[in-house]
């Protein structure tokens, strides 16, 4: 059967939600199903023979930094490693030849399964007063987020089956803008509805992202656009006025909360600090290192890992993802410390799959009436 997606996809896809479980060498489950698809597909699998090409040219481009980090600070090189891994991981995976719409639709059941286990965690607690977690902590490699709230105090907020809503955001962010694409409407809503409960703002980012970007897709139809600006608008003003907005994006709009962890704090120290912060030196680890307890997005961690190198990874991303859907990726590297997870690489091999499968019909059309005309036109001539 053509459209049969083999077995080692399906391990691929759900290498982000077994990334929470610890194992051997201070890896995550996710990272050895990660490594295990990769060398199935690549003794078993077909590569495009343009991801050797780029391959190659990653890695003599990358040498350098590993030579610099081995001389300069040992420290380092495990987490350059890593990235550079997780880069070319992501270049051999969008490379790899496989049925993009089985792939999808096989991520897209996958995400409506995490969403329904949210849902039902959620219900459970807010109907039934009862509390539970699918993962117990000491199995995993973080403490899990619901086991750190303090519920007198916070909202109840969940990720399902991942260690919290920014987790479960990363990985159905593809299937927002998967669902929008493919009109299929009924599942895009379940999947807002399960961010929404979830309270991530990120979540709740990219539900308006797919919305924005389906409406680019659809900007000839005016009265689609319409119809959703309209609909947008109306469940806006009916969240204002029924207080149902999460607090979290309450907070973030006023400029706090994770919006200034995840961006601002970064850039202040990044772009504050004297020129070594744009290639690597010794001085910009030790300066981040001296904060305790500061974090890092993925965008502003490459600028001090890469310094000016960093250019050549996003290049990369945008190899991997050539339209409009890089914005997603965007998002994810400016929010998230990610780029060097399964979450990530899932995310950038989906959106991959679906700039390759979602052909506008009238394209569609365009090519086919082309291949016709160069029949009739050899057959004449």
């Amino acid at each position: 059967m053509k459209d049969r997606l083999p077995f080692v996809w399906w391990i691929f896809l759900l290498a982000p939600v077994l990334t929470f479980f610890k194992a051997p060498l201070g890896l995550s489950v996710g990272d050895y199903l990660v490594l295990f698809c990769f060398l199935y597909l690549f003794f078993f699998g077909g590569i495009e023979k343009t991801f050797y090409f780029f391959s190659m040219t990653m890695v003599i481009l990358f040498v350098p930094y590993l030579t610099y980090y081995f001389c300069f600070y040992s420290e380092g090189v495990l987490p350059v490693l890593r990235m550079i891994l997780f880069a070319f991981f992501c270049l051999f995976f969008c490379g790899c030849r496989k049925q993009d719409y089985a792939f999808l639709k096989a991520y897209g059941l996958i995400a409506t399964i995490a969403g329904a286990c949210l849902v039902f965690q959620w219900v459970l607690f807010n109907y039934f007063g009862y509390f539970f977690t699918y993962f117990d902590s000491k199995y995993g490699i973080e403490e899990n987020a619901l086991l750190l709230m303090d519920l007198s105090k916070d909202q109840y907020r969940t990720g399902g089956l991942f260690r919290e809503p920014s987790y479960f955001a990363v990985f159905t962010a593809p299937a927002l803008f998967y669902f929008a694409r493919t009109r299929q409407w009924l599942n895009w809503f379940w999947m807002s509805f399960c961010v929404f409960l979830s309270t991530s703002v990120l979540g709740l980012m990219f539900v308006v992202l797919s919305l924005i970007v389906q409406m680019v897709y659809l900007v000839r139809n005016k009265l689609v656009v319409i119809l959703f600006l309209a609909i947008f608008v109306l469940l806006t003003y009916v969240a204002i006025v029924t207080n149902t907005l999460p607090e979290r994006l309450v907070e973030t709009l006023n400029g706090g909360a994770s919006f200034r962890a995840r961006v601002l704090d970064g850039s202040e120290a990044i772009f504050d600090l004297p020129k070594y912060a744009f290639y690597p030196n010794l001085e910009v680890w030790s300066l981040i290192e001296a904060k305790d307890g500061f974090w890092l997005n993925s965008f502003y961690y490459l600028i001090v890992m890469f310094g000016f190198g960093a250019g050549i990874l996003w290049l990369l991303y945008f190899m991997c993802v050539p339209n409009i859907l890089i914005l997603v990726l965007f998002v994810l590297l400016m929010t998230t410390n990610s780029v060097s997870s399964p979450y990530f690489l899932t995310a950038t091999v989906v959106l991959r799959a679906l700039v390759r499968s979602t052909v506008p019909a009238k394209k569609m059309k365009l090519l086919k009436c082309n291949i016709e005309f160069y029949i009739v036109c050899r057959e004449l001539f």
